[in-house]
């Protein structure tokens, strides 16, 4: 490689550093902005100026500096009109979302969970369309590991066709490590050494963050809670097993046996339902807090829609062993659907030099 492409590719990471460190502290002096990064301010200075003519960030109104005196412009991001196409697939369907990379939806759809990825792409081609917007990249979050696909999403070159049909970057993640990247970009997590993410809903899921870097079942099935094994016969899996917490715990296996249960007496059945599925999902969330030590247990998905049921969880848990910290929902549970997918676009796109 020669000396002009090192000189290239430094100036990209030192970009990607001041953008990710800009999405940490909200906003920011030049030169609080060096000491934070380690560049000279000089180095910043100019960078600094080039992002701002991309308008990837802006200069906000003049304040006076406490360690010079001399009144400055602190800088932030300017991502909010930067918009990407969320693609997010769960077991109940797909959201389609156009968002912009400082969190925000501005326009949903959702179907039902298309098998052909022909389909896909042309539904999410006219959503696109309709809107009138046009977007830098486009996120996919997908169940399972991103390279073996979705339902009958496989084979070589997804984020290929991807690209094709929209023109544009395509990042295609695994859902549940997408949702902790989610966390690290625009949660309150970013101190912790070691968190859990727990999902739960259509599918049961977890990911890790281990010093700033997320782990996920796609990767050797690093702390994937949801096939463990928890019932000794029990349902068929879609991993092929039997007894996994997925196939016994999930929003559709309750479904299923709430659906056999008398129509007079559905209410009191669902609670005792959940109740029994929660004794399942406490444990087993425990031991794996309790192997990885854990600082902080994020809960999130459709399950935790209602505060009674993180309330419950959090008293098994409590029962097995008093002194545990509790878990908490994810104060961005409410932008599931589509915030996992702003959040690796912009790690993948904005601040990761590659």
């Amino acid at each position: 490689m020669t000396q002009g492409m090192n000189v290239k590719n430094l100036k990209q990471r030192n970009k990607s550093l001041i953008l990710y460190t800009l999405n940490d502290a909200g906003e920011i002096s030049r030169m609080e902005l060096a000491a934070r990064t380690g560049l000279t301010p000089a180095a910043v200075t100019k960078l600094t100026a080039e992002l701002i003519e991309d308008g990837y960030i802006r200069e906000n109104g003049a304040v006076e500096s406490e360690k010079s005196g001399r009144r400055e412009r602190p800088l932030s991001l300017r991502l909010e009109d930067k918009y990407i196409l969320g693609i997010n697939a769960e077991r109940d369907g797909i959201t389609f979302c156009i968002c912009d990379l400082a969190g925000r939806a501005l326009k949903k759809k959702k179907t039902p969970l298309y098998e052909d990825i022909e389909d896909v792409l042309k539904v999410g081609k006219s959503f696109l369309e309709e809107s009138g917007l046009v977007v830098v990249a486009v996120g996919v979050c997908v169940i399972g590991s991103p390279t073996e696909g979705f339902a009958v999403w496989k084979g070589e070159g997804l984020d290929r066709r991807f690209e094709e049909t929209f023109g544009v970057r395509t990042v295609i993640e695994n859902n549940v490590r997408a949702f902790a990247e989610a966390e690290l970009i625009f949660g309150d997590i970013r101190d912790h050494s070691s968190v859990l993410f727990f999902k739960w809903g259509p599918g049961v899921g977890s990911s890790i963050i281990a010093n700033g870097r997320v782990f996920s079942g796609g990767e050797g099935n690093v702390a994937e809670i949801g096939h463990y094994i928890v019932k000794e016969g029990g349902r068929k899996c879609r991993c092929g097993r039997r007894g996994c917490l997925e196939a016994e715990a999930s929003s559709d296996a309750i479904r299923e046996e709430l659906a056999s249960c008398d129509e007079s007496d559905r209410k009191e059945a669902l609670m005792r339902i959940v109740d029994e599925k929660l004794k399942l999902v406490a444990p087993a969330l425990l031991n794996t807090a309790t192997i990885l030590n854990a600082q902080e247990v994020v809960l999130f998905g459709g399950m935790f829609e209602n505060a009674d049921a993180a309330r419950r969880l959090n008293e098994l848990i409590g029962g097995y062993f008093g002194g545990f910290k509790r878990a908490k929902v994810s104060p961005l549970n409410e932008k599931r659907d589509y915030i996992g997918a702003v959040a690796i676009c912009a790690q993948r796109s904005f601040f990761n030099a590659e």
